[in-house]
């Protein structure tokens, strides 16, 4: 597969600084200096589909990649493995099962990545969610992309915010995927991966709503929890939410009525 191939698969990743990110990173295929970047994002930003992107252009170069999705593996058996890495993509560091993720997630940060890089590794990508960030610095008191900035010794750093599209972007993009933009009128929306699950998804259904879109990426963002217990909290506070937004302005429900929303017992 070609890297024009690749590229063509995928709807381009905005942030703050540049209109693709993909395309800035693919630039840089064949610098070998120290590098490690950072995509922060929201849910459903196109992050992980990024790092796979990334993954196949940097193996059709020749480097030797490693795609770690720590949702799925043990960190020690995906990262700390003995062998010649080049590149490391290390997806879902916000998705760690284990029941202290947070303090296992800062280890990796703190000293597991430097020690990647002492044995040879160049380049590392690493994506993580915004809001994951947010409570990483409530535990911490330092943003976790800041734990990376000596790791490569002396390498640059650089963090990509990722941003919703632009009116003109937005409209580039539905007119590609044959989508109404009418359906993505909240900045919320206005991203790479929705847009890409709207497309996905209006196959399935005659006629693609605002409402089934935002249904599938409810679910999405429920079975994204990192163990069944914060499953089921996200699955109350989704219908306790939905209950609150059909009451007449009311922002307070009894105890009786949890019941009957949700029929959970704690």
């Amino acid at each position: 597969m070609s890297e024009a191939t690749i590229q063509d698969c995928f709807l381009p990743v905005p942030s703050y600084t540049c209109t693709d990110i993909g395309g800035l990173l693919s630039s840089l295929a064949f610098d070998r200096s120290p590098r490690i970047d950072v995509l922060i994002g929201p849910a459903d930003a196109g992050k992980s589909a990024l790092l796979r992107r990334l993954a196949l252009e940097y193996r059709c170069v020749g480097d030797v990649v490693r795609l770690v999705d720590l949702s799925f593996v043990d960190w020690q058996q995906g990262l700390m493995n003995e062998g010649r890495t080049d590149v490391v993509f290390v997806d879902h560091i916000d998705r760690i099962t284990d029941r202290e993720h947070f303090r296992m997630a800062y280890g990796i940060l703190d000293r597991g990545i430097p020690v990647l890089f002492a044995r040879g590794l160049s380049r590392l990508v690493i994506a993580f969610d915004k809001s994951w960030r947010e409570t990483f610095n409530s535990v911490y008191s330092v943003d976790p992309e800041r734990l990376l900035v000596n790791a490569a010794g002396g390498g640059v750093t650089s963090v990509h915010l990722i941003r919703p599209y632009t009116d003109p972007e937005l409209v580039q993009h539905c007119d590609r995927l044959r989508l109404d933009m009418t359906m993505f009128l909240e900045p919320s929306l206005r991203l790479p991966g929705v847009l890409s699950l709207a497309a996905a998804a209006r196959g399935s259904r005659p006629r693609m709503t605002s409402s089934h879109l935002r249904d599938v990426l409810a679910r999405r963002w429920m079975d994204s929890a990192n163990s069944s217990c914060s499953h089921r909290i996200r699955r109350f506070l989704w219908k306790a939410m939905g209950y609150l937004s059909i009451r007449d302005n009311s922002h307070s429900f009894s105890l009786l009525d949890l019941s009957d929303i949700v029929n959970y017992s704690f």
